[in-house]
Formats: structure tokens, C-alpha cells, sequence
């Protein structure tokens, strides 16, 4: 009996020192600088980052008195491992049985827009052991009362999952129940979890109920404590059955527990929905009741769309350290009426260089998942919700500090860049990351384009320093002025980049103004060659660029590419015709101006065959226009034929820059895309001539010889010289005269006088009246200009005559002679 009273006393006693010890630990905690060797080599590799001191709080937790976890180890600091506001890196959990919690000020996410956020995530060495790596980073969506000082619990929680209290005391162990861990966690959230520890009930080794005040003496369980059982991730062979509230579409199918093993899993999660925690029964495995008594249940936790993900460090695939695994996370939200969004998240998809990844096995696999999210579990009216991340780790000594380090937040800005490139030697080919043909040829022209572009923000995205690799393989061309290129502002202004501005193989210019909603985009356009000199094609890969504002990091590639190697033959390209010069006449009816081409390669190989046909771009220039045409030669010789009028399409454009009288040159080159071959360039001197013409000239006046009344000849004679000539270019014609007759002192018309025709003296007379008659014509169509004098050959006894039907009245007779030169095909 004395020894039970002992033993009594003793436990106690403990109990007291374990209440001081709670005490004690709950009100003394303070940031303190980063010093562990190791923590300082992942801080010296960091991504540069951007501030989060001004719109993130790491505020003291809002708990009840007992609540073991009321502290927030969460701080910021630099690449040095000091505290500091203006740090770049977020400090979650640095020591063992930390945890912490940096939440945005405001409320400044809004589920019911496009959201993006960007950061690096640190969690723990790949060499080291579940302890040593426990227990993960989650980055959450809350609307939780206690808005900055809400915090779940600790190691398996990860500072965002309810308290698993399940306490012991010299009676028994006891377990809470779903509503006491429910109230504890994070409300009105979701959960995207990053877990670097399988916190299981099975295995060969089940995990360890774990004291949440770290109380342990000589190995044994601490009484009148309270432990973590450490049964979140057990995975259970069934599904949550029934309606307990998880959607259930696009792979979000929830489970019991998780998957994945030593080095973690990915997950969503409802930390402070009731259902979200399973209780398991140990009563009926031998092995959970030998291992968990004197409990007889613990807790499990619903996940959904659990991906196998390795976490911790590890090696890439060039065989060195990865400590950051960066991590783009982007929120697409429901459709109107529905309460159902998407949650998706890039894992690994970039290297450390911002270079793309996108290794598909291996501790650097790249993860690309969307999970389907109730938008309902947030409790919000307005949609607006505060965002952050919190972190928990383990109780070994040997534990990893959990980091984060921003590139984008979603309540500052989010910016967009883009990469491509513009092979104006090959017609202006552009390669992007999807293009199929990614060829271009030694010395070809090249322009290497970056595209940003601000998407959206309160603020303006300012300071933006660029850092744009040089591809391997390419050479920057700078002009008179050493400029290399352009930055070009949506506003209008233009930016210069010179030689200056290239560092150690880098281009870092920094853009003279800032981007905003307004003045939204800047093109970057470096101007470049490709070079090969080798008998081999070079495949160059992607080269990173970065953007760095003081509030916003965005990154690109150079798409990937092929430098063919330096071919010994050559494209070539000659005219058809046996001559250069083209003659055109001007607006001719179906006028066509054909450029006949012949396309070989010099050492005659052939094009292709019928399977095989080899792509060739032709570009025609005239007037300072080019136009392009697109064939699949084959054969040893391939001829070619292009009406120009027909691809200018535009019969006044088309004449407007072949003006009559007019000799333009047009030039006509041919691209062999395939090989990266640009032929020689021919030149046809097209000439522009008059295409027809009809002109009459004809004498203005026509006097008639005097006669006396009562002299009775027949034919009165020309008194003066007439000219009378048609001049005709490709224009048969005809030549018709009319007249109304002659009129007395301009009045009174003379019956008794008519005026004929007579091609000859002896030649029959025509005589002309009001209806037009013909008296001469030619039907041939004349190259050259010609000229037909019809006047020439009259005499006094032939051409236009007057003739007397009678006596007329004395006086002055007037009359008019009406020409026409007309077409003689069509008489217009």
C-alpha cells in the first residue's frame, strides 16, 4: 500500500510539471534569427522573392486557455537568416513542435475571380527519415472569425487541422470526439496540403502518439496529457460513403487518408468541416491495440484527390541538391449558380533557374492537377476571403525548417510573360514551346520576343528589372548605334536596348515604366542570329528569362530550337523566261502578269518524291509589298509560275503600282523550310505600256469652190487643203462622217446642194446625210503605233464633194461635218 501511494504521488507531481511546462511554453515565445547550417545553405540558394511584410501578418493565435497551441513561430527573413520586414522569405515552423501560421491582412481574395499565386516552398532533406521531415507546409482559403489569429494545431495538423486531444490520464486514454477536433481547426476553409510525413495507424512501424506538450520522461507516456495520435494520413481501403458534403466531380473523389509514402503527398482538404474527421475503431486489429493502448480509437482525415509527390529535397536530374520546389497555384471560379470551383496547382514546374520543368519522373517530377472545391465550405457572402500559409513540424531535433518564398501573391498583382521567336530570315517563322516545325538555319535573322503583360491587381507592378538568358547557340546583333533591341510599351513608349545592358551572357534591362491596368503590356524584341558552323544540327534548349518587380516576380522560356547544320549546297532560283524583262500593257481585259521560276539545288539532288515532296515558301515583292505562296516541289527541277495580278487580288491596287509608261522591278526568292535554305533572289523589269489607242485628227474647216447663179456643174470642188488621219494602236476601227446639210446664212436649208463621198474619181458616190457613213475602216490590230492619212490621197475628183441638185438661191451656205473613229469589233 505504501508503495501504490508513492507511485501515486509521483505521477502527481509530474502532472504539475507538465501544466508549468505548458504554461511556460505558451507566453514566452520570440522570433529569433535562422542559424542552423543547414537552413542557412537553403537561404543562400533562394529565389530572390518578393516583400510580403506589408500585406501579411504572422499576428498571436486567438485560443482558450489549455489549448497547447497558442503561439505563431512564423517570421520573415532574408537570405541571411535575420529577421526582417522587408525579407523575402516566410519562416513557418524552424525549430521542433513549431508551427505557424502568415495570413494576408485583408481579405483580399475573391473566389469569384481568376487568382494566381507563385512561391517557392521549402520542406526538408530527402536523405532524412519522416521525423526529420515532418510534417509539411498547407496553403489555405479561410474565412475564419478569428480572421489573422486563426491557427489549427500542430504536428500532424500542420497548423491548420483541429486538435486531435486525445488525453491520458491514470485511468485510461480518451479520445475527443469529431465535434471537439472540428472546432479546433481552422473554420470556414479549405486546405491545400503539402504533407512530408504519412502520419499512419499501419505499416510495420505505426506512427507514435506524440505529446502535444512534448512532455516525455524516461520514454514513458506523460499522465494527465494530452498526445496526437498521429493517424491523419492512415489510408483506408474505403470511400467515404454517402452525402457528407465533398464534391465529387473531375478526380476529386475524397478518401480516407492519403497516398503516398516517405517523402509526401498533395491533397485538398475541409479543415473545419465536422466530416472531414474519421474516427477509427482499434478494438477490432490486435496489432492498433497493442500499439495504441490504452486508446481505443483515433482520427483520420478525408482527403481529396491525394497525389504521391516527393517533397523533400532530393537530387534533379543533373544530379544536384533540390531544395526549392516551386509551385504555381491558380483558382478558376465556380459558374454562375454553381458552388463548385476549381483548385489547381502546378507542382515542380519550374527550376530554380525559372527555367520550365517538365520532367515527368524523379524527385523534380513536375505535378499538374485541378481538384474540384465547394466554394460553400468558406461561409462568405461577399467572396472574399483571406489566404496564406501555415506549416507545422515534428519532434525530432534534427527537424527542417518549412519556408516559403513569394513570387506572386494574388491580392497585390498578377503578371504574365511569354516567350517567342521570329526567324525573319524564313519568312518570319515563328517558334513557340508548341510549335511543330522548330528549324531554323545558320545566319538566320532572329528576333527573341518576351511579352509581359499585367492580368490583374490593385497595385501597379513597378521596378521591373529583366534578367533574359542568351541562348546557346545565338548571338546578339547590335546597329550603328550598339541598340540590340526594343521594349515597347502599350502607351506608345519605346525603350532602346543596347550592348550596355548585357551581363555574363544576360540581358538586363530595366523597363522605364511601370505596368498597370492601364498601360498593361511591354514587348521585349532582341534582335539575334543563329549560329552553326558544325556538320551537326544543334538543338538548343529553353533559356529562362526573368521580370523582377518589387512586388511581383514573372518568368518565361526561349522556346526550344534546332540550329540545322551548315549545308554544302545551296537553293537555286532562276527565271524562266529567256528574258528579265516583262512587258505589260496597261489595263488590258484579263490581263495577267506571270513570273516563270525554276528551283534546283546545286549539287541537283532531288526535292522529294511522290511521298515525299519538300515545302518551299515563295515571297514576290512589288512595290514594296511581298506576298507569299506556299508549293510541295519534287523532282530534280521544280517549275513554278505566279500571276502577280491574280495574288495582289486588287485590280486598282494592282494597276495603281503598274501605272502606264511605268518599269518596276519585282524580285522573287524561295525559302526551303525544311532545310533552312533561302535561295537567290531574280529580278523581272516589268514594263508598263499604253495597251490600245484610236485618235482622229481632222482639219476644223472645209470650203467649197464659188459658182455663179445658174452654173450648172455637177461636183463642186475642196477650195481649201483638208487633213483627215486616224492614228490606231491594237485597235482596228472604223471612220464614219454625218451631216444634216448646208443652211443658208445659217437658217434656211438648201435642198437643192448635198455633200458626197467619193474614195476615187471613178469610185461610186456616197452621199452623206444624218445617219453615219462609213468611208473608211481597218481591220488589223497594230503592234506598233500606226497612222492611216485618208485625206492623202484625195484629189479634185475624189474625197469630200459638194454636189448641185439644182439652182440655189445666192448666198453663204454653212453646214457641219460630224467624225467618228471607232472600235471595229465592238463599235463603241
Amino acid at each position: 500500500m505504501r508503495n501504490r501511494m508513492r507511485k501515486i504521488l509521483w505521477i502527481g507531481f509530474s502532472a504539475l510539471v507538465s501544466i508549468l511546462i505548458i504554461f511556460t511554453f505558451n507566453i514566452n515565445k520570440a522570433s529569433a534569427a535562422l542559424t542552423d547550417s543547414t537552413d542557412l545553405t537553403v537561404l543562400k540558394s533562394a529565389p530572390t522573392g518578393i516583400p510580403v511584410d506589408s500585406y501579411m501578418s504572422n499576428a498571436k493565435p486567438t485560443v482558450s486557455f489549455g489549448y497547447p497551441y497558442g503561439t505563431n513561430s512564423a517570421q520573415i527573413v532574408d537570405n541571411t537568416g535575420q529577421n526582417s520586414n522587408s525579407g523575402n522569405i516566410v519562416s513557418l515552423a524552424d525549430k521542433k513542435n513549431t508551427y505557424g501560421s502568415m495570413w494576408s491582412t485583408a481579405k483580399s481574395f475573391d473566389i469569384n475571380k481568376k487568382q494566381t499565386i507563385s512561391a517557392w516552398l521549402y520542406f526538408g532533406s530527402g536523405e532524412g527519415s519522416d521525423d526529420i521531415n515532418s510534417e509539411g507546409i498547407a496553403f489555405v482559403l479561410q474565412n475564419d472569425p478569428k480572421n489573422t489569429g486563426a491557427l489549427g494545431a500542430g504536428l500532424e495538423s500542420m497548423g491548420v487541422y483541429g486538435y486531435d486531444s486525445s488525453s491520458y490520464n491514470p485511468i485510461g486514454g480518451t479520445s475527443p470526439s469529431q465535434s471537439d477536433i472540428q472546432k479546433t481547426a481552422i473554420q470556414n476553409s479549405i486546405a491545400l496540403e503539402f504533407d512530408t510525413e504519412k502520419n499512419s495507424f499501419y505499416g510495420d512501424t505505426p506512427s507514435k502518439p506524440v505529446s502535444n506538450t512534448y512532455g516525455y520522461f524516461s520514454g514513458l507516456l506523460s499522465p494527465l496529457t494530452s498526445y496526437s495520435l498521429n493517424g491523419y494520413d492512415t489510408q483506408l481501403s474505403e470511400k467515404p460513403s454517402g452525402d457528407i458534403g465533398f464534391p465529387t466531380e473531375n478526380k476529386t473523389t475524397p478518401t480516407y487518408g492519403s497516398l503516398g509514402g516517405q517523402y509526401g503527398h498533395i491533397a485538398v482538404t475541409y479543415p473545419g468541416f465536422a466530416s472531414s474527421y474519421k474516427d477509427l475503431d482499434f478494438t477490432d486489429d490486435p496489432k492498433l491495440t497493442n500499439a495504441y493502448s490504452p486508446w481505443t480509437k483515433g482520427y483520420v482525415l478525408v482527403h481529396n484527390n491525394s497525389n504521391s509527390a516527393s517533397l523533400t529535397d532530393g537530387k534533379d536530374q543533373n544530379g544536384n541538391t533540390l531544395y526549392w520546389h516551386h509551385v504555381t497555384i491558380k483558382w478558376t471560379p465556380a459558374p454562375s449558380g454553381s458552388n463548385l470551383a476549381t483548385l489547381a496547382y502546378d507542382f515542380n514546374d519550374k527550376n530554380l533557374d525559372y527555367s520550365d520543368n517538365n520532367i515527368s519522373s524523379g524527385w523534380d517530377k513536375k505535378l499538374s492537377i485541378p481538384t474540384t472545391v465547394d466554394t460553400s465550405k468558406l461561409n462568405t457572402t461577399d467572396g472574399k476571403v483571406r489566404w496564406g500559409f501555415t506549416a507545422a513540424n515534428g519532434p525530432s531535433d534534427s527537424v527542417s525548417t518549412k519556408l516559403v518564398d513569394f513570387d506572386s501573391t494574388p491580392d497585390t498583382l498578377y503578371a504574365d510573360a511569354d516567350a517567342n521567336i521570329i526567324d525573319t530570315t524564313l519568312n518570319n517563322k515563328k517558334i513557340t514551346s508548341d510549335s511543330t516545325d522548330k528549324t531554323v538555319g545558320n545566319g538566320d535573322s532572329l528576333k527573341l520576343n518576351y511579352d509581359l503583360t499585367y492580368k490583374t491587381g490593385s497595385v501597379n507592378w513597378k521596378d521591373i528589372l529583366s534578367n533574359i538568358k542568351i541562348p546557346s547557340g545565338v548571338k546578339t546583333i547590335s546597329d550603328s548605334s550598339n541598340n540590340i533591341g526594343t521594349i515597347t510599351f502599350n502607351d506608345g513608349y519605346s525603350q532602346t536596348i543596347s550592348t550596355d545592358d548585357i551581363t555574363d551572357n544576360s540581358i538586363t534591362p530595366k523597363l522605364a515604366e511601370e505596368l498597370s491596368s492601364e498601360n498593361n503590356t511591354a514587348k521585349i524584341t532582341i534582335n539575334a542570329k543563329a549560329i552553326n558552323d558544325t556538320t551537326k544540327d544543334i538543338d538548343v534548349k529553353q533559356a529562362p528569362a526573368t521580370f523582377t518587380g518589387s512586388n511581383e516576380i514573372s518568368s518565361t522560356n526561349s522556346p526550344e530550337f534546332t540550329i540545322l547544320a551548315k549545308l554544302t549546297y545551296s537553293l537555286n532560283l532562276t527565271n524562266s523566261n529567256s528574258s528579265d524583262e516583262i512587258d505589260l500593257l496597261y489595263k488590258q481585259t484579263n490581263a495577267t502578269l506571270n513570273l516563270p521560276t525554276t528551283l534546283n539545288y546545286s549539287d541537283k539532288h532531288s526535292f522529294g518524291d511522290d511521298s515525299a515532296n519538300t515545302n518551299i515558301i515563295y515571297k514576290i515583292t512589288a512595290g514594296g509589298q511581298t506576298y507569299t505562296v506556299a508549293a510541295n516541289a519534287s523532282g530534280d527541277s521544280f517549275n513554278q509560275t505566279f500571276d502577280l495580278k491574280d495574288l495582289i487580288n486588287n485590280d486598282t491596287a494592282f494597276w495603281n503600282l503598274f501605272t502606264q509608261g511605268s518599269t518596276n522591278k519585282v524580285t522573287v526568292q524561295a525559302i526551303d523550310t525544311a532545310n533552312a535554305l533561302v535561295s537567290n533572289k531574280i529580278t523581272y523589269n516589268v514594263v508598263t505600256m499604253q495597251n490600245k489607242s484610236l485618235d482622229l485628227t481632222v482639219s476644223n474647216s472645209l470650203q467649197f469652190n464659188d459658182i455663179n447663179y445658174g452654173n450648172p456643174t455637177k461636183y463642186l470642188h475642196r477650195k481649201s487643203d483638208f487633213t483627215l488621219s486616224v492614228d490606231s494602236l491594237r485597235e482596228p476601227w472604223q471612220l464614219k462622217v454625218a451631216t444634216d446639210g448646208l443652211y443658208l446664212d445659217g437658217k434656211t436649208h438648201n435642198d437643192k446642194m448635198e455633200m458626197v463621198y467619193k474614195k476615187t474619181s471613178s469610185a461610186p458616190e456616197n452621199v452623206l446625210s444624218s445617219s453615219p457613213t462609213m468611208i473608211a475602216e481597218d481591220t488589223t490590230s497594230h503592234a506598233t503605233n500606226s497612222t492611216a492619212n485618208i485625206s492623202k490621197g484625195w484629189t479634185s475628183d475624189s474625197g469630200l464633194l459638194l454636189k448641185q441638185l439644182g439652182l440655189s438661191t445666192a448666198g453663204n451656205y454653212t453646214g457641219t461635218l460630224t467624225w467618228t473613229a471607232s472600235d471595229a469589233v465592238n463599235n463603241t
